[in-house]
């Protein structure tokens, strides 16, 4: 029988309240129903508690005092996936102490409007509004309470991007020919610093980029330092410009695998696509990529194994991200800011607004059909390279391959000389390529000059060559075979002489399976030489440009005024006050008052009140000692306060240890478990907090 999806939800949050330990059930019963008569049934209990809520007065009461916190977590648990304690810790770990957070969590299941049940998939405890309150309460819930727009920021105008394709070539083709730039530490040397200093103006930036291209393969340790690996540039210049930010962006953050590293530059790509034009404040923007992170089913954690996470750090080649509670994304923006993608736009609050470079929106994966005239490529005599803006990193990266930077500003200059041509010439360029290539983006003839020379640079070049690899030397009857074979003849890297032939054999175990084969099983092992690599290159991105969230136009309305909030408080307290009790039933009743439990006079019942002690300090040495050892048997959190710290410290008791003069308690602290020794007499304040559906 297929139950109606609301009706499976009321189903479900019975069931939790049944479920609940017997203290905390009664405990909740007392509260909204009075005291409990034996004998009892407990359906019937759940009955009476379902039509308590069903009330429509009642149910008013209950959204009207809703304050903005609740609010906001309210709508945490709506729209966050599955959302277990463990999430709710993770996105608000930066703007709620985990104390209060708890706190503010027992607060709300206390007055029924949220609940914990098993979830059907992955099994774990789940938080979930009340299905017979979220109709009331969903008008005044929505995504604009997690993703706050700032309030009129003051605008600055967007800069251009900080690192523009030229930049970005004129970088990768200072490290070609400086392979040695960096010291073992991995920051520049001195000389090598001072010259960037000159050529791009600054080098604030230049060590996260050598980082970025390292964590992503384009950069690799070689004998003499660090070489560049064109084959995988190659295929890093295939993707669209956005994409290439985000993988920089991404790789600035730390060493991933191919997967992850995807993953995390997805997640920065749609989050980056998600920001409205006033931007967002960096809270508010990792707080975006935990919701777009759990929309795409990504877990908790932006991926990471489980040894990147024994490697964590940052700002290194072999830097490795943080955990999972945003610190990955929080570098990946301080990458962005670094080159320029996302821009300060103002300050409200006395937060910094970021938003958007339009710069990055409106980048082009090729400019050459619409460059118009004239081309940004210019040529002198003393074959100098100007480039002006406009080619894309696909088209400059070729021109890296044979120019020498020498400055780098709007336009960029380099050099055409014969230490780089012979550079390009290794890499297998032609002085046919070389003139082509800086032909196509140049409005004028090549100086006749500099296509005379690299044709000298390149005959000097091939009047001698060194070789690596597997030599096949056959007998000259057998040479026309060798060359004739489709077998073999694909293998010849170059033909040395008219029997001697050098081979591209990946491995000995590839060049005797292949010898055997085609007849020459005759020649015994062979010895190495270099090998084909394959290249992988990055996986490409989403690139759409589309918003993945809908925060809506106008944030919802508030159910009430904090003045009608507090009208309604105080019409509660003057029907305590007007009642007969003990100063015990009085003082718990106001309490239940004030955590917004009460929300009709009916439940101002003085015979259900159970008086607990929650929280003792200063001077009450017994007063506290009697609520960790409570908290101790219960299992319960406690807060403790401390002079020496500015925020409370909040966990489950471990141990309790009576010394002469003092007890030392063992809390272990939440969120992580880590254990830390307190004492009963130094403690400024202990306090207790309640959980209902929370797990320690």
């Amino acid at each position: 029988m297929h139950l109606d999806p609301k009706v499976q939800r009321i189903i479900t949050w019975r069931e939790s309240i049944a479920t609940l330990p017997d203290v905390v059930f009664f405990d909740i019963m007392r509260m909204y129903l009075g005291e409990v008569k034996t004998p009892f049934n407990k359906q019937k209990l759940i009955e009476e508690l379902s039509s308590f809520l069903r009330k429509e007065e009642n149910k008013r009461t209950i959204v009207r005092l809703l304050d903005a916190g609740d609010l906001k977590l309210l709508a945490a648990i709506r729209f966050i996936p599955h959302v277990s304690q463990r999430k709710l810790e993770s996105f608000f770990a930066r703007s709620c102490p985990v104390a209060s957070l708890y706190e503010r969590i027992v607060n709300l299941e206390e007055r029924l409007i949220v609940f914990t049940h098993t979830d059907a998939g992955s099994g774990e405890r789940v938080f979930a509004i009340n299905p017979l309150l979220e109709d009331t309460i969903a008008p005044f819930v929505s995504l604009s309470q997690l993703l706050p727009s700032p309030a009129a920021p003051a605008q600055r105008a967007a800069p251009p991007l900080l690192l523009s394709p030229t930049q970005l070539c004129s970088f990768i083709s200072y490290i070609v020919e400086h392979p040695d730039i960096c010291k073992a530490d991995g920051t520049l040397k001195k000389k090598n610093a001072a010259e960037l200093e000159e050529m791009f103006g600054s080098t604030e930036n230049l060590p996260l980029l050598f980082a970025a291209l390292c964590n992503l393969g384009l950069l690799r340790e070689a004998e003499k330092g660090w070489g560049v690996d064109w084959a995988q540039l190659d295929a890093f210049a295939t993707l669209v410009p956005q994409a290439q930010y985000a993988y920089l962006c991404a790789a600035s953050a730390g060493h991933f695998s191919r997967g992850t590293m995807q993953a995390n530059a997805q997640l920065l790509l749609d989050a980056l696509y998600s920001i409205p034009d006033g931007g967002y404040s960096r809270e508010t923007l990792l707080w975006l990529s935990f919701l777009l992170r759990e929309k795409s089913g990504g877990g908790d954690g932006i991926g990471q194994g489980r040894f990147a996470r024994m490697l964590a750090g940052r700002g290194s080649v072999q830097s490795t991200g943080t955990g999972g509670d945003g610190g990955i994304m929080d570098s990946m923006v301080d990458g962005c800011l670094a080159f320029g993608v996302l821009y300060i736009c103002g300050q409200c609050g006395g937060e910094d607004i970021l938003a958007l470079s339009p710069a990055f929106a409106e980048a082009k994966e090729t400019a050459g059909a619409d460059m118009g005239s004239p081309l940004p490529i210019s040529v002198d005599a003393g074959f100098c390279v100007t480039v002006l803006p406009g080619l894309s990193f696909a088209q400059l990266l070729p021109l890296m391959k044979f120019l020498s930077p020498v400055r780098c500003d709007t336009a960029a200059t380099f050099s055409l000389c014969r230490a780089s041509a012979m550079r390009a010439f290794d890499a297998g360029v032609s002085p046919a390529d070389i003139s082509g290539a800086l032909q196509r983006y140049s409005s004028f003839a090549l100086p006749q000059n500099l296509t005379v020379s690299v044709q000298e640079w390149y005959t000097v070049y091939t009047s001698a060559a060194l070789y690596k690899g597997y030599v096949l030397k056959v007998s000259a009857d057998k040479a026309v075979f060798v060359e004739k074979s489709p077998l073999v003849s694909r293998h010849i890297a170059f033909k040395l002489s008219p029997e001697i032939f050098l081979m591209d054999f990946k491995d000995d175990r590839e060049a005797q399976a292949i010898i055997k084969r085609c007849g020459l099983d005759f020649i015994g092992s062979v010895k190495g030489c270099g090998t084909e690599r394959v290249v992988t290159g990055q996986l490409p991105l989403r690139c759409g440009g589309q918003q993945l969230l809908d925060t809506g136009d106008v944030p919802p309305a508030a159910p009430c005024t904090e003045e009608e909030r507090e009208a309604t408080l105080r019409t509660l307290r003057q029907a305590l006050e007007s009642m007969s009790l003990s100063p015990e039933q009085a003082e718990e009743l106001g309490e239940r008052i004030n955590r917004r439990i009460v929300v009709n006079a009916e439940q101002l019942r003085g015979e259900s009140v159970r008086f607990e002690k929650l929280e003792a300090g200063g001077m009450d040495y017994a007063g506290k000692l009697h609520i960790i050892d409570s908290a101790l048997g219960a299992k319960s959190l406690v807060e403790v306060e401390t002079e020496d710290a500015a925020e409370p410290f909040a966990g489950t008791p471990v141990s309790i240890s009576r010394k002469e003069n003092d007890t030392e308690f063992v809390l272990a602290l939440v969120p992580d478990g880590t254990e830390r020794v307190f004492s009963v007499a130094k403690a400024v304040r202990v306090k207790k907090l309640r959980s209902v559906g929370l797990q320690f």
